[in-house]
């Protein structure tokens, strides 16, 4: 029996990923920039995350931003909260 190929690639939330996104803008980098960059960091399709982008308003800004310089450093993974 052959088992499956175990990751530990982190999960990232939907609210993590905007936040990141409404940082990247607020900063001055294009939604098209702020996608690419965060689909390198987290393995996720860039059209998934550029789909993300346009929902977000220009005026918009992050409630708690991950970043604290414009340099991108990698994404913390996020815990999920099971609901029951």
């Amino acid at each position: 029996m052959i088992a499956g190929i175990q990751t530990n690639a982190p999960i990232f939330s939907e609210d993590a990923i905007k936040a990141e996104l409404q940082t990247l803008i607020a900063e001055g980098v294009s939604r098209s920039q702020a996608s690419r960059q965060l689909a390198q960091q987290t393995s996720l399709p860039r059209r998934q995350i550029y789909q993300l982008a346009l929902t977000i308003g220009d005026n918009e800004s992050p409630e708690q931003p991950l970043l604290s310089s414009p340099s991108l450093r990698p994404l913390r993974p996020l815990r999920l909260n099971k609901k029951s």
